[in-house]
């Protein structure tokens, strides 16, 4: 499974004004989407863009090379590395 550079770049688009967020990104063997869940409180100041550099996007790519149907779960933290884990498919983020 590829990560096309357009997904980077709307997913990139999308968190540079979220330092602290999670990104969700759904793979099903005929689609991808995904979703920024904001963990930010309003009013709070953003210090700089946030940017995850490709091979944070290589990496998730290595992870995901076999399989067909999961759910990639990105959490940023301003300051901190970025951490990604690979869920099996059918769980939401409720029921974890």
């Amino acid at each position: 499974m590829q990560l096309t550079q357009k997904l980077r770049k709307q997913i990139r688009d999308e968190i540079k004004n979220e330092p602290f967020c999670i990104v969700e990104i759904n793979i099903s063997e005929s689609k991808v989407s995904w979703r920024v869940i904001p963990m930010l409180k309003p009013g709070k100041q953003i210090k700089k863009e946030t940017v995850i550099p490709d091979e944070f996007f290589r990496q998730i790519e290595e992870k995901i090379k076999n399989k067909a149907n999961c759910i990639i779960e990105i959490k940023i933290h301003e300051g901190r590395p970025s951490t990604c884990r690979v869920i099996p498919p059918f769980k939401t983020v409720l029921e974890r």
